[in-house]
């Protein structure tokens, strides 16, 4: 899986730890914010460890019988997953682990997720 969304939650909490000590009354230059502001807040610290990239690689393969391995699926059947933002694949298994989705095959599947 590629790490892009990793470093865009990375930049995104900088970002917004940058934004949230900006004066609310002053709207300084570019410059100016950079010359005055303190160094910037360290990143959240993300749940990724070496254990869970591990059990993922495992868990995928499964995905992989079905979706291929890349995400895009030979049977027309089920759906293509590449091109699909790591958020909507994410919402969608948290739906078919709560029931609001059904399929005999991806709920029990889903529900051996974290």
């Amino acid at each position: 899986m590629p790490q892009s969304p990793r470093v865009a939650w990375t930049s995104l909490a900088v970002i917004a730890a940058a934004l949230q000590s900006a004066p609310a009354s002053a709207t300084p230059t570019p410059a100016a914010t950079f010359a005055t502001a303190g160094p910037a807040a360290a990143a959240p610290e993300l749940p990724f460890t070496k254990g869970r990239i591990a059990d993922g690689t495992t868990k995928s393969a499964v995905c992989s019988a079905c979706h291929g391995p890349n995400g895009n699926s030979v049977n027309p059947e089920w759906p293509r997953l590449a091109g699909q933002s790591a958020v909507y694949i994410a919402e969608q298994l948290r739906l078919f682990r709560a029931a609001v989705r059904t399929n005999p095959v991806m709920q029990p599947l889903a529900a051996t997720l974290s």
